[in-house]
């Protein structure tokens, strides 16, 4: 951070003295900047004035306007409001619902074992489906407050009209789940050579992503609601399977394996 924050300096001595954060909404850009503060703040030997910080919330939209926040430096960092992604999932619920998927702690990254022609409901904006392969470790980086639920891929429909809002959420109700619009299918081929290593991870813009861990070729089938920009990508935290490995049992997900020095370290219900 010192390193970046050195290099905004010398780029901002040439254009202005301003620094102006754009992205995505709800990606961090205000969190960046609290952090960018802090660590000029340390930097600096003298005593200085307390700088202010930008409004840091875990729902879309709290920066509605351009902030300007200027350090003591002479440097003017601005702060800008997101650029609504219509890819994101943040962009088709309701605040109840944005409050369930953008997590607000840290997140217990769950792994369930699943088998062809099974499937895990996440919520009920999301599934994924091992279409063809031996069986594989899934390991979900999502809010802690999304429900998961295994289940039959030829039932997942069925049981998503006849739980959603209760067994299954988010949507908070049927009639949300069918305002959020069509679902559209993508498959993925992923080739994995060790128990050991997830070897990609396919994430689901505005919810999260999955981690794909196994040795061989696998078929996955990721249903999302229509518009949601979705891919493969490189493993971020691909040795995470062995530790929070889970099941599912009389309705609820636990798991009894912890990291080292973690006490129930990825624990979920």
């Amino acid at each position: 951070m010192q390193s970046l924050m050195s290099s905004l300096v010398s780029l901002a001595s040439e254009n202005g003295n301003k620094v102006y954060v754009m992205g995505a909404a709800n990606v961090g850009k205000s969190s960046f900047i609290n952090k960018m503060l802090t660590t000029e703040k340390k930097s600096s030997s003298k005593k200085r004035s307390k700088t202010p910080q930008a409004t840091v919330s875990n729902l879309p939209g709290t920066t509605l306007d351009f902030i300007k926040i200027r350090l003591p430096n002479g440097i003017t960092v601005i702060d800008t409001p997101g650029l609504i992604n219509k890819g994101q999932l943040t962009s088709r619920l309701t605040t109840s619902e944005l409050r369930q998927i953008i997590p607000m702690k840290p997140i217990n990254a769950i792994t369930l074992r699943v088998v062809e022609g099974k499937c895990v409901l996440m919520g009920g904006i999301a599934r994924i489906e091992l279409t063809e392969g031996r069986p594989v470790f899934l390991t979900f980086y999502i809010s802690n407050e999304v429900k998961l639920h295994p289940t039959d891929s030829e039932k997942a429909e069925e049981f998503l009209l006849k739980h959603a809002g209760q067994l299954i959420s988010p949507p908070s109700s049927v009639e949300r789940l069918k305002e959020i619009g069509p679902t559209e299918s993508h498959s993925f081929t992923i080739e994995g050579d060790s128990w050991k290593k997830a070897a990609n991870d396919i994430f689901i813009a505005g919810l999260g992503w999955i981690a794909v861990t196994g040795p061989g070729r696998f078929v996955l089938t990721l249903t999302v609601p229509h518009g949601t920009s979705v891919g493969v990508r490189e493993s971020l935290m691909p040795y995470d399977a062995k530790h929070t490995t889970a099941k599912f049992t009389g309705g609820r997900l636990s798991k009894k394996s912890s990291r080292p020095g973690s006490k129930n370290y990825g624990w979920r219900a």
